[in-house]
């Protein structure tokens, strides 16, 4: 049933990246995809540009309890830059580079006490904010094609927020004095900005004059895209009904506030959806095409809609396993890009989804074996170790967990006629004697047909 409910709602196909990885966390820009990865020397990230081969750019760098992922931007015509920065907010940055044309270079090291925030620009052209110190101004790093760097200190308004850069080396950051802060800019460097005002949220294109498009009372957020034609979307974040968007054609006028579909489905994409800290993610070709991605935090899955700025919206897609907990899902042009980490705060593969690809019209759920322990030895401590065995007939995925968030749970993907034995760390703390425990299981192929089903397992602790 729920193959036949995908197949109608379905815009997109499974792409993953020609060349599979497995990673941490995922960043892209234009063409480019940048992961955070480790390895047994340390933490690395590695870009691939038009699903080439991956090189690595930074790293590896040291850290014992923290995760280095990228923070990438890109244009259209191979401007790149790309910076590390870690999970607990280390100070110590690195960043690279890349010019039209040519590589990413050699990193340099960048102190900064607040996230690092990137811009690229067509010609060469990038540009970082940063602060050094607690209580220091943040500063604009420029770093032109040709010529020396330069630095430019900026209100501490501007900390940590949206900046944009032109091909021309201008930038725009945080809210100008009228109250409106950039959204999006175009590849020759006109902006979207948007406004609050007592009367709602207002935007403005360009020199154009503002237009009030939404009354917006209470909002996490807001993004955008705009086209060079002029085509342009905004997400945003209603309290009362959830994600919601405006958009309009190249030359036309913004359309009424409508929510993001959600398809037809309560029971396949979740019945609402808490408000994350980056609404969502959204891109907008220069056909007016527009790609939205986000996650629906009640049920875990990546889910995403294509539709005509100024037009008609699709339905919305689920794009990853239902046996998997996916991370944020990113967006580029037509594709859009998430990890499945094979366990809480691990790494995983990377997965894709592209508007348009083949979907898959497979409707039989995998046929799976699997073999597990009647009664597994706990240790002293009360922690068991569950090893299970499973094969399935197609290439598919499996989750394992105890819905216990101190235990975790344990996911892998497995090839067609592949036998694999999973060893899933109970970390729970049983007292003396035996116990039954139940864990659930879900083994699930890319079309979304699943199996779901509850085992349990004798635990004997000493």
């Amino acid at each position: 049933m729920i193959a036949t409910l995908l197949a109608g709602l379905l815009a997109f196909g499974p792409a993953d990246p020609v060349l599979p990885v497995s990673a941490t966390c995922v960043d892209a820009a234009a063409d480019t995809v940048a992961i955070g990865r480790e390895t047994s020397r340390g933490w690395v990230i590695e870009t691939s540009t038009a699903d080439g081969p991956w090189l690595r750019v930074i790293g590896p760098i040291k850290r014992e309890y923290d995760r280095i992922c990228p923070r990438l931007s890109a244009a259209a015509d191979g401007t790149a830059v790309v910076v590390s920065f870690s999970e607990f907010g280390d100070d110590e940055h690195q960043l690279a580079v890349r010019r039209p044309g040519g590589t990413f270079g050699t990193p340099t090291v960048l102190r900064s006490s607040i996230p690092v925030t990137t811009a690229a620009a067509r010609g060469g052209r990038v540009a970082v904010l940063y602060r050094t110190g607690r209580t220091g101004s943040p500063t604009l790093l420029q770093l032109p094609p040709d010529g020396p760097p330069s630095r430019v200190a900026v209100p501490s308004a501007a900390d940590g927020e949206l900046f944009s850069l032109a091909p021309d080396g201008s930038t725009t950051l945080g809210a100008a004095p009228d109250g409106s802060f950039p959204i999006a800019m175009d590849a020759s460097g006109r902006q979207l900005r948007g406004a609050f005002s007592e009367d709602g949220l207002r935007v403005q294109v360009g020199a154009e004059p503002p237009a009030l498009v939404a009354p917006v009372y209470e909002t996490y957020g807001v993004i955008g895209a705009l086209a060079e034609d002029g085509a342009a979307v905004v997400i945003y974040h209603d309290q009362q009904r959830g994600l919601m968007a405006v958009d309009r054609a190249a030359g036309g006028a913004w359309s009424a506030p409508h929510p993001l579909p959600r398809g037809s489905s309560d029971d396949l994409l979740g019945m609402g959806i808490e408000p994350p800290s980056i609404p969502a993610r959204v891109d907008i070709a220069s056909s007016g095409r527009v790609v939205v991605a986000w996650d629906l935090a009640d049920n875990g899955a990546n889910v995403a809609v294509t539709g005509q700025a100024g037009g008609v919206w699709g339905r919305t897609a689920v794009l990853s396993s239902p046996s998997r907990q996916p991370g944020w899902p990113v967006v580029t042009g037509d594709r859009v890009l998430w990890i499945e980490p094979d366990s809480a705060h691990g790494p995983g593969p990377l997965r894709g989804a592209r508007v348009g690809a083949p979907a898959p019209v497979d409707t039989r759920a995998p046929v799976y074996t699997l073999k597990l322990p009647p009664q597994v030895k706990a240790t002293r401590k009360g922690h068991a170790t569950i090893p299970f065995t499973v094969r399935c007939d197609e290439a598919c995925d499996v989750f394992f967990d105890t819905e216990d968030p101190v235990d975790g749970y344990v996911a892998r993907s497995l090839a067609a006629g592949e036998r694999r034995t999973l060893r899933f760390r109970n970390r729970s703390a049983y007292v003396s004697g035996t116990h039954r425990v139940r864990f659930k299981l879900v083994v699930s192929d890319r079309a979304g047909n699943a199996h779901r089903r509850t085992v349990r397992v004798r635990v004997r602790v000493p």
